[in-house]
């Protein structure tokens, strides 16, 4: 289920966005030209302490746990709205039989 939810999201992601992630880039602002942009030193070194660090540990553990909470609830709305689809088309499919019993009924009678 999961697996599909993503391709769905990827499909819908994909489909809704009209503007590239590089039109947001530093590089397309008006003071982001390549000359402005500063070399980042020692963030490999200083990114893999920050690993390290039980508060970051502990809020990454969080963000796991709410991402794995909101993917749980965007897989039970499609799912509920696959039923309701379901249920649209039971009420349509019945309203049919009705209408065709209600004519068969009428030509009897006549």
């Amino acid at each position: 289920i999961r697996s599909s939810f993503s391709k769905f999201t990827k499909n819908k992601k994909t489909k809704s966005c009209s503007v590239s992630d590089a039109e947001h880039s530093p590089m397309h602002t008006s003071s982001g030209s390549p000359s402005n942009l500063k070399p980042i030193s020692g963030s490999v070194s200083r990114l893999d302490e920050l690993e390290t660090v039980p508060q970051v540990v502990e809020l990454k553990k969080q963000l796991e746990d709410k991402d794995s909470a909101l993917t749980d609830v965007r897989l039970d709305a499609l799912d509920k709205a696959r039923e309701v689809d379901i249920l649209k088309e039971t009420i349509n499919r019945l309203k049919r039989k009705a209408n065709n019993f209600t004519c068969i009924k009428s030509e009897d009678k006549i």
